[in-house]
């Protein structure tokens, strides 16, 4: 099913019916991806004329090392050739090199068990540089098993990359797999690239495993309908590799419709020198510690349209760029001394925009807070689950001078109702947001049923409403010229036979259906042939 945002609600819809129908459209694309994921499989792939079978070489046992088979076969490509691995079981020791432009294509059933590997497992023209990218890298229906995850103390057991590629345009990877490893696909100055429908499941070393990190100059990259599950650390991470060159920060990328879960940390984060900008739509992002984290992106973020499931805290609009980017000698310099307190930051530094609208977020602790930034927080439904002190929205102590605007949220469960927690002479627009002092209902679309569904006229009819979640509100129109408001399951008479229009109206939505009323039928009795009674039905 493809999602293109939120339903589009009828213009003076009550904020308490949007924020009902916004929280089970949530709920229901939550459901939704965990369908999907319980559906994931390799579609057989399509394979070109000339390609290479691995299972010629490795010996697909799962008990061989096949790293020298593997590295052999690579060895010998001229480029642009297709390597194709059957189902099997392959054991991949490591390291295994690639330098050529080659698709790695695999099958249901093919698994490249990595769980012995003590360095970087499969590299990507780890010895290319950025003048000169590899193009023409691909990965395909491949279930890469790691070496296990690491949650020892910090530093201690060597981080090891699964997947690892440094200078290469157009790389794509799609219906893959990697699990149970320190780090999942590690994209080092990569353009171009793309990433789709993958699934990465329990990624965790200390202090990093990130499932996808993007690092330094990985420009134009596109992540879509992914799966970041399983006990990990950080689902997508940018901008770890601290080149001092702006131009080569990771820049303009697209995360879109993917799922996020159980995450000890922030489903997308950013570090310090990140270019940007990042856009982040139609995610779900559950039970993890955070939602959205980016600490430095000069080119501003776009989030819009996700769903904020259950996590501890929401967003952040901000800029943490650390000192070694400043000058640390003016005592005078906010960002010198800047330190994010809550750890969850989306943002660029003054003179950028940031966007922050039409996400459903409903945590226990903090649904947003911005920092140094230029910000738009609008259409948003922030909900705290617990009552908490913190108001919907909180800056920093320090924001630009630009304007920072707050407009058309629905909030709620924060103590006396704040929308914002204002610095002393910030330019803050405050505006059309609404406050409810209750946690919202989930309500989804109207709907109902009638019995009997072709019925006479004056007979009774029982309407009863099927909609979806637990509406407090219904007004009933039976098209006759009555109407019942505040009753979920009321009962109606139609005196003429006809057609009638009727609509329900629950929460935020409205339905409508037709009934046709018959004649009412008439009863008389007859004398058979024989001198028998017969009784006849008139209509």
């Amino acid at each position: 099913m493809t999602f293109a945002g939120w339903t589009a609600l009828p213009a003076g819809t009550p904020a308490a019916a949007v924020a009902s129908y916004r929280l089970w459209e949530a709920q229901e694309r939550r459901a939704e991806k965990l369908a999907d994921l319980a559906a994931w499989a390799v579609p057989a792939p399509t394979l070109p004329a000339g390609y290479v079978d691995a299972s010629t070489s490795p010996a697909g046992d799962g008990t061989t090392d096949d790293t020298a088979a593997l590295q052999a076969l690579l060895d010998g490509f001229s480029g642009g050739e297709t390597l194709f691995f059957p189902a099997a079981t392959y054991r991949i020791d490591g390291p295994v090199t690639i330098s050529k432009a080659v698709a790695l294509v695999g099958e249901a059933g093919t698994l490249l068990d990595c769980s012995n590997a003590t360095g970087h497992v499969i590299r990507i023209n780890l010895a290319g540089n950025i003048s000169s990218p590899l193009v023409g890298v691909s990965l395909y229906g491949l279930d890469i098993e790691g070496p296990g995850i690491f949650e020892g103390v910090y530093g201690a057991e060597p981080l090891i990359r699964t997947v690892y590629g440094k200078y290469l345009d157009g790389f794509a990877a799609s219906f893959c797999r990697i699990h149970d490893a320190r780090e999942g696909l590690t994209l080092d100055g990569c353009a171009g690239s793309t990433v789709e429908d993958c699934v990465f499941d329990t990624i965790m070393h200390t202090g990093v495993g990130y499932h996808v990190l993007l690092s330094n100059r990985t420009d134009d990259t596109a992540i879509r309908r992914c799966f970041f599950v399983g006990d990990g650390r950080v689902g997508v991470d940018f901008g770890a590799g601290y080149a001092t060159v702006e131009a080569n920060w990771p820049g303009a990328t697209l995360i879109e419709d993917c799922y996020f879960e159980d995450l000890q940390s922030y489903g997308i984060s950013s570090h310090p020198r990140t270019r940007g900008p990042i856009t982040a739509r139609y995610n779900v992002m559950a039970d993890s510690y955070g939602g959205f984290q980016t600490r430095g992106s000069t080119g501003g973020s776009i989030v819009t349209d996700n769903a904020f499931i259950g996590c501890l805290v929401g967003g952040y609009l901000g800029n943490t760029l650390y000192s070694d980017l400043i000058d640390d000698t003016d005592p005078a310099d906010p960002d010198r001394t800047y330190i994010e307190e809550f750890g969850y930051a989306l943002g660029g530094p003054a003179g950028h925009a940031d966007t922050f609208s039409r996400n459903v977020v409903t945590v226990p602790d903090q649904t947003l807070y911005v920092g140094w930034t230029n910000a738009t927080v609008a259409d948003n439904v922030l909900v705290y689950t617990d009552v908490s002190p913190e108001p919907a929205v909180e800056m920093a102590d320090y924001v630009p001078t630009g304007a920072i605007e707050i407009v058309g949220n629905i909030y709620s469960r924060t103590v006396n109702g704040n929308i914002l927690l204002t610095p002393t002479g910030h330019a803050t627009l405050v505006s059309g947001n609404t406050y409810l002092p209750g946690i919202p209902v989930p309500v989804g679309p109207a709907a109902f049923t009638a019995s009997p569904a072709a019925p006479y006229a004056g007979q009774t009819i029982q309407f009863t409403d099927t909609t979806p979640g637990s509406p407090s509100s219904w007004l009933w129109d039976f098209g006759d010229g009555d109407t019942i408001d505040g009753v979920q399951n009321p009962v109606h008479q139609y005196a003429v036979p006809g057609t009638y229009p009727i609509t329900l109206t629950a929460g935020a939505g409205t339905t409508s259906a037709v009934v046709v009323v018959r004649r009412t039928p008439t009863f008389f009795t007859v004398a058979s042939p024989v001198g028998q009674l017969t009784e006849l039905t008139l209509l």
